[in-house]
């Protein structure tokens, strides 16, 4: 009986309706509990950065809009998981999506554009899956490479996969579009060991347009990584 009542409240959990946010204190409620938020069509400007350490999942409905208002919107951190569906993400000064200390996050039909001062999807010692997502008109000149996307690890088996999505005219002073480095003869990274290769996989992804002033006017890839690109144009 024990047992089933367990798998009863699983089912129910796995089986919970996403909660409506309008603004931004629903969505930190949200994120403190743990849980899902369903955004609609609504504009949501951020006041302060969101930081999950449990599970989040934001999707939109069509139109929906988080605004950084000139910071970063989510650290993902301690073994946090962050889910993004169906909106776009602007404004952010910084990185706008930061996954660190093996955090996890997946971006499914999200538009990251016009951020700056970072990348919109930095990871950090953490995990990312992107697709069908769109990274367009991004600035990073905060000296760590990657105009769409950075991706630094110390090693430990992380990866990065980015499957059908777009990058265009993004810039950064290494790797317009992509940046992504491991072990440790990357100085940006300092003297971090690495246990085993992290993987890099990149997909029928499209580049136009994206810019570096020293490497890669669209993707940079140094250290060890075992990096794997296909159907790119």
């Amino acid at each position: 009986m024990v047992a089933r009542g367990l798998l009863a409240a699983a089912l129910a959990a796995s089986c919970a309706l996403a909660t409506d946010v309008a603004t931004f204190g629903d969505l930190a409620a949200v994120n403190a509990a743990g849980g899902s938020a369903d955004v609609g069509a609504a504009t949501i400007a951020f006041d302060d950065t969101l930081n999950v350490t449990t599970s989040l999942a934001v999707a939109g409905g069509g139109g929906a809009t988080l605004d950084g208002n000139g910071r970063t919107l989510f650290r993902v951190v301690a073994g946090g998981r962050l889910e993004l569906a169906r909106l776009s993400v602007t404004g952010a000064v910084g990185d706008a999506v930061a996954v660190e200390a093996d955090g996890f996050a997946r971006l499914s039909r999200v538009a990251l554009f016009g951020n700056a001062g970072g990348a919109p999807l930095a990871v950090v010692d953490g995990s990312a899956t992107v697709a069908f997502s769109s990274f367009y008109d991004n600035v990073n000149w905060a000296g760590v490479g990657g105009g769409a996307v950075s991706f630094l690890s110390a090693g430990g088996g992380r990866s990065l996969s980015v499957a059908n999505s777009t990058f265009r005219n993004n810039s950064a002073l290494d790797g317009g579009a992509l940046f992504a480095a491991t072990g440790p003869d990357e100085t940006a990274l300092g003297p971090l060991a690495n246990a085993s290769r992290d993987v890099v996989r990149v997909e029928n992804a499209s580049f136009e347009g994206n810019w570096a002033p020293y490497r890669g006017g669209s993707i940079v890839v140094c250290g060890l990584v075992d990096f794997h690109l296909a159907g790119a144009v």
